[in-house]
């Protein structure tokens, strides 16, 4: 990868940039038709040609895709009473969780750096890039700003997807796709009291009047949350380690859509303040004031259509706007101030077009342009101002794919994208994967491809303020990550209502951005250092009845070392447990869900390790009561189990505690023509 750009581009470059620039329009997503398939009562041969969209920006059956996908859909949310994005995650084969008492965070097959924002995982709603232009961060938990109800379905495609993608699509996509207006047909409305004090309240429309669907939701949520105990603080002076009243979340999202014809606006707007009850970074213990404040905003318009009866094109243009607040309350009553702010506007187009019969040939551009970038840190009592950093940056990128039908029985898929960065030059990552159906009910799959993430302006400039004393210092030469991969995957149907899915896999990653403590000070500093190889193999395998009876069982292994040292990294759980069973109990109205999910211990950051821990969920559903109204109460973390994940970045916090058991009940009316 070269540095920065400060040198003349090839002839080939100018061409690929002007050609991002020409085709800047719109959306590559077309999700006007979602899948044919009702997930929920859908056969297990059904689900085996379940049609995903994420792997290759277009429509197909999920045993064609160049990638191990898994779809969750809003079936199971319900039944299974997801709560979060995290909690749908923290379910799926390869992916585990963690929490610091502001953040969710995901760890994907071994690899889950604390101190990460979950950077190295692209996050898409309707295919519209929600990870932030300052930060890079994915939200997952109450900060992720769609709820849960208006989920159709959530696609994971695992592995490297930088040849669609570019940055950011370092070890998987995951697009949240949501209900279309006609899946809604009226109104509905909830209510979700919960341990902790938790208030949860939805009220969703969705119609479809003279050609048009609109769809209009809106969520409040508040909690308490708990009091912790800190044994680090267990002095007279600091309340014997126990924070008071700091562990609430209040937030707050709309999100509307309209669709008519082949154009769809899509709106998401959300607010969240979460208090901050660990005093980490050397902040003073019990204090009210210590809260974070995110909000997300963006406005996307896309079109699709047909051009000359041949070509399949989708377009989009899009608006962006984050902002983040961090209150750090100090001793002496000295308060300090994080801030950052961003806005960003671009737009994609894609072209489809089928030729020769064999050849499904895809080629796409993305103009993307960050109008704001901006992060200050500064003190209010007394006043002091250690960070004012302001930047505008741009990107742009161009990619093509072709799907190869060599037989009835094998397929090849090529594609390669170009990313130009401002100041961290050109990236060129491929991705190849060959695909063998032998039968009907088998597919066997090889998969190569590369992966790259460039640096954020918080990893690069945080810390270049005048008064020069934010605890971090300037990274200039900071290099983007990569990451080459090889995978094999085999699906194959057992028997008519059993299927298995297997896969090995390695990855190389290099230059991997971490935070070191300068040599020649004590402040912070971003740099390249870390080689990395993770190799691992997964298991599934599946079950679904036409009565409703459906699980899935899976394991996973991951042994992720660094390169230098041969250690296992930290916050990298070799073994991984998941099992999720749904029985119906009253024809089709009252089901029981059961999750439970086995993690081996963690590598803490000061070299500790977490302990081993199994957790189980259960959820008692009924389901159109008095035709109008679904019933459902949920116990989490049911054995009350204690156990710690890896802090997040804080040296001084080792670990933390999670929740221990708690309860929710949830009531949904529906009024419609369906109701």
């Amino acid at each position: 990868m070269p540095g920065p750009l400060k040198r003349r581009l090839t002839v080939h470059q100018k061409l690929l940039l002007a050609a991002a620039v020409f085709l800047m329009a719109g959306d590559t997503l077309c999700l006007a038709q979602s899948p044919a398939i009702d997930l929920g009562e859908a056969s297990l041969e059904e689900l085996m040609n379940v049609q995903v969209y994420s792997a290759s920006k277009h429509i197909q059956n999920a045993s064609d895709a160049p990638s191990s996908v898994t779809v969750i859909s809003a079936d199971e949310i319900q039944k299974h009473g997801f709560r979060t994005l995290a909690d749908i995650l923290g379910a799926v084969r390869g992916f585990y969780m963690g929490y610091d008492r502001s953040y969710r965070f995901a760890g994907v097959r071994g690899f889950g750096p604390p101190g990460d924002f979950n950077t190295r995982v692209l996050l898409l709603v309707d295919g519209h890039r929600i990870n932030d232009n300052i930060y890079d961060q994915a939200m997952l938990g109450t900060e992720f700003p769609v709820d849960v109800d208006v989920i159709d379905r959530v696609e994971v495609v695992r592995g490297p997807s930088s040849s669609l993608y570019g940055s950011n699509a370092f070890f998987g996509v995951i697009n949240v796709i949501t209900k279309r207006a006609r899946e809604i047909d009226g109104w509905e409305f909830s209510f979700e009291p919960a341990s902790f004090e938790t208030y949860k309240g939805r009220a969703t429309y969705g119609g479809t009047a003279k050609g048009v669907e609109m769809l209009l939701s809106g969520t409040f949520y508040n909690s308490a949350g708990q009091n912790l105990y800190f044994p680090e603080f267990d002095t007279p002076l600091t309340n014997d380690g126990i924070a008071r009243n700091l562990d609430y979340d209040r937030y707050h999202d709309t999100l509307f859509k309209l669709a008519y014809r082949g154009f769809t606006l899509q709106g998401v707007e959300t607010w969240r303040n979460k208090g901050l009850p660990t005093a980490s970074y050397g902040t003073e213990f019990n204090e009210f004031r210590a809260r974070n404040a995110d909000q997300h905003q963006f406005l996307d318009l896309s079109y699709s259509s047909t051009l000359h009866k041949i070509w399949q094109m989708t377009a989009r243009t899009y608006y962006d706007r984050y902002s983040y607040d961090g209150i750090w309350p100090y001793a002496a009553g000295q308060t300090n101030i994080d801030y950052a702010r961003g806005q960003r506007l671009g737009g994609e187009l894609q072209l489809r077009h089928r030729v020769l019969r064999k050849h499904d040939f895809t080629v796409g551009s993305e103009l993307r342009y960050n109008l704001q970038q901006d992060q200050k840190n500064y003190d209010s009592n007394p006043a002091a101002a250690y960070e004012d950093d302001h930047r505008t940056t741009w990107m742009g990128a161009s990619f093509v794919q072709d799907e190869f039908s060599i037989s009835s029985q094998l397929k090849l898929n090529i594609g390669i994208r170009f990313d130009l960065y401002q100041r961290y030059g050109a990236s060129t990552n491929p991705r190849a994967g060959l695909i063998y159906q032998p039968w009907g009910k088998t597919s066997f799959k090889l998969l190569y491809g590369t992966a790259f993430r460039s640096p954020n302006v918080y990893e690069a400039y945080y810390g270049t303020g005048s008064g020069g004393n934010s605890g971090f210092t300037l990274n200039p030469d900071l290099r983007p990550e990569t990451m080459r991969s090889i995978e094999a995957v085999c699906e194959q149907q057992l028997a008519q209502h059993v299927r298995l899915s297997g896969t090995v896999f390695w990855n190389y990653l290099r230059d991997l951005i971490s935070v070191q403590q300068d040599e020649n000070s004590e402040l912070l500093i971003f740099r390249n250092v870390d080689k990395v190889q993770a190799a691992g193999s997964e298991l599934e395998l599946s079950t679904q009845f036409a009565n409703g009876l459906a699980g899935n069982i899976s394991y996973s292994y991951t042994a992720a070392k660094d390169q230098k040292s041969s250690e296992l990294l930290v916050n990298s759980p070799q073994h991984l447990g998941k099992l999720n069973v749904t029985v119906p109990l009253v024809s089709r109205r009252l089901f029981a869900s059961g999750d439970a999910q086995y993690e081996s211990s963690r590598k803490t950051l000061q070299g500790n390790q977490t302990g081993a821990h199994p957790l189980f969920n259960v959820t008692l559903l009924g389901r159109a009561i008095n035709k109008r109204l679904d019933l459902s109460t949920s116990i989490y973390n049911l054995l009350d189990r204690t156990y710690f994940t890896p802090g997040s970045g804080d040296l001084t916090q080792d670990s933390l505690e999670q929740d221990g058991r708690s309860f929710r009940i949830k009531l949904t009316w529906h009024w419609g023509a369906r109701h």
